[in-house]
């Protein structure tokens, strides 16, 4: 049971704030700055693969396979999200 509180007391002093470690929120997603260093070694990739896939690999395919693998890697990446 909880002693009773005397209305006229004077509110209680808060408590000292921590100096030397700063509260953070935690992240609700990945985007949230800062950016973490490996964020940036997987966005290089996504962006390399994404360059080789759709300017080396596709153009380097025989002509009427040509459209048949656009839409094929296309249609895989919204089914693989």
């Amino acid at each position: 049971m909880m002693a009773p509180v005397d209305p006229e007391s004077p509110p209680p002093a808060p408590a000292a704030k921590d100096t030397e470690r700063e509260v953070t929120r935690p992240r609700v997603n990945g985007w949230g700055c800062p950016l973490h260093p490996l964020q940036f070694v997987g966005w290089f990739f996504v962006v390399f693969f994404a360059i080789a896939h759709y300017g080396f690999l596709v153009f380097y395919t025989p002509d009427h396979w040509r459209i048949a693998t656009i839409i094929v890697s296309v249609q895989l990446q919204y089914i693989l999200r």
